[in-house]
């Protein structure tokens, strides 16, 4: 008898709370936000959530109601033993933002397009500059290539490194050279180089030991422009040249050579 009231009891329990919980998506990162997946719940359910019959709620439904949203990568939804709606939403997790031609999106790091939306937030590099259409058979597509899918290779492998996923902060491409991909930073008056979508890691790796050892003893802001793309170095545009004629020491640690050349106008930092 107890056993059949415990059911009846529970069929007709009540919603006693909401909880959402996120995961997928950059810490800080919310590309959809809490009242917005109520608002999808609710409208699915026909009914508010809070204070609903339990036995009338299909969370299956409004499970997939939630993935069909395009940045969510995986909703789950359940009812735990004291009767609280809990809701955890895995958000896609967006590479870069892209501004060109009118449009607002996000790259995720499977190479899907997310429409940017009020509300969303992610701290990822602005793309802009590119004329080019976000085109999903070009990245899907191992065997083809485009500006775009070259940044986003480039930004994908800055997010995965900690150092240089906290430098950067915007890329374009180059208006001399449709191949070279500039990137910007957060901090110094410097534009990057990082010319094609090769030697990506190798590259990153001299930029890092660039920043790292190199600027604090050449000095920050000295130059407009860091150049990346000759081989195992980091090759400096002067932002004044007059710098250049300042006899600056060879400072060596560990693998690392920096030097300024004497009357010239660039410097390098190699190893």
């Amino acid at each position: 008898m107890s056993y059949i009231f415990a059911i009846k009891t529970k069929s007709k329990a009540k919603v006693e709370q909401i909880t959402i919980q996120y995961g997928g998506a950059a810490k800080g990162d919310q590309l959809i936000s809490k009242k917005e997946i109520l608002n999808i719940l609710t409208k699915k359910a026909k009914k508010p959530l809070n204070s609903s019959a339990i036995s009338t709620l299909d969370l299956r439904a409004m499970e997939a109601e939630l993935n069909k949203d395009e940045r969510i990568e995986k909703a789950d939804i359940y009812i735990d033993a004291n009767n609280h709606f809990n809701v955890r939403i895995v958000q896609k997790n967006p590479i870069m933002r892209v501004l060109t031609n009118g449009q607002d999106y996000y790259i995720d790091s499977e190479g899907e397009q997310i429409m940017v939306k009020p509300g969303s937030i992610a701290h990822v590099p602005v793309v802009n500059g590119v004329d080019e259409a976000y085109s999903k058979q070009i990245f899907k597509d191992a065997t083809k290539t485009s500006s775009l899918k070259n940044i986003f290779k480039v930004l994908k492998a800055t997010k995965e490194d900690e150092f240089a996923n906290a430098l950067i902060e915007q890329a374009t491409i180059s208006k001399d050279s449709l191949k070279d991909i500039i990137l910007i930073p957060k901090i110094g008056r410097e534009s990057i180089v990082f010319g094609d979508a090769t030697n990506i890691t190798e590259k990153i790796q001299n930029l890092k030991i660039f920043y790292k050892d190199g600027l604090p003893k050449l000095g920050w802001n000295r130059y407009k422009k860091l150049n990346l793309k000759q081989g195992n170095q980091v090759v400096g545009t002067l932002l004044n040249p007059d710098m250049a004629k300042v006899s600056t020491p060879v400072i060596k640690r560990d693998s690392l050579t920096a030097e300024v050349l004497e009357n010239r106008k660039q410097s390098s930092i190699h190893h």
